[in-house]
């Protein structure tokens, strides 16, 4: 598979809840560090509804042409839904 096959899929999180399509492959010397991800429909980018996303490469799961998963567990609290659990 190439990078250019990857463009426009389709990323969710592990329960399947979407995030956005794929928009940029953030590589610094020749290591991928982070994938761009933002809303999937031109309504989406018109209206503001959704906004992109910076996902670091370590949330990355798993890979296809149907689409990428990634782990949001993995990503800064700031992604978090709801409140951040607390510590024990």
């Amino acid at each position: 598979m190439r990078l250019s096959e990857l463009y426009g899929v389709p990323v969710r999180d592990l329960d399947g809840k979407p995030l956005g399509r794929l928009f940029e492959i953030y590589v610094i010397e020749d290591e991928v560090e982070a994938i761009g991800c933002g809303p999937g429909s031109l309504f989406e980018r018109l209206t503001g509804r959704n906004h992109g996303r910076r996902i670091p490469w370590i949330a990355v799961r798993a890979i296809g042409p149907r689409g990428i998963t990634i782990d949001p567990a993995i990503l800064p609290s700031a992604w978090a839904e709801g409140p951040a659990p607390a510590d024990e």
